[in-house]
């Protein structure tokens, strides 16, 4: 790929661009492990920023060689907090597993009905509740980290989580009559 973006660009800017690279690629890349703190992603964001450096081109060319580097500077730290913000909206596969206890699930309006009881009471509720209830209680997850998975606020999180418990006190009511 970065072969076809080169190819859109004169061989005297192509220069360019290779000289802009050697010049400023160890400063880009110590500023992006600084803020991200793994060479991966370092390494990612330099990428990333050289990019995006190429995309703006005709723009950089226009400034003075002092005043280059702080334009590259800042489009790497741009890049790097990209990468941060991406990050922090995942959560690892195994920290979704790592807290899974039953015990915690008991509520003492819920020990008085069933596993069974209660399986068919969420499987009523609609696929966000039955998700979001299950994290919550099954797996013991924090809002903070459901509210990540499900790329909602924490306070968002935390309202569907109450509406969702009123749907299944209700279902379960009615089970009851």
């Amino acid at each position: 790929m970065l072969f076809l973006i080169l190819c859109t660009f004169s061989e005297d800017e192509q220069a360019q661009i290779e000289q802009l690279f050697k010049e400023n690629h160890a400063l880009l890349y110590k500023v992006s492990y600084q803020l991200l703190r793994s060479e991966t992603d370092a390494e990612d964001a330099v990428a990333q920023a050289f990019l995006n450096i190429m995309e703006h081109f005709e723009k950089i060319s226009q400034l003075s060689r002092p005043e280059r580097r702080p334009y590259c500077v800042v489009i790497a730290k741009n890049t790097s907090y990209d990468i941060l913000r991406r990050k922090k909206r995942t959560i690892p596969v195994e920290e979704l597993y790592a807290n899974e206890t039953d015990d915690d699930v008991a509520d003492t309006f819920f020990e008085r009905f069933e596993n069974s009881q209660l399986i068919a009471a969420l499987k009523l509720l609609d696929k966000n509740d039955r998700t979001l209830l299950t994290f919550r209680f099954g797996r013991d997850m924090p809002l903070k980290d459901i509210a990540a998975l499900m790329e909602i606020s924490e306070e968002t999180a935390k309202k569907r989580s109450q509406r969702a418990l009123k749907k299944l006190r209700r279902i379960l009511e009615e089970f009851e009559r």
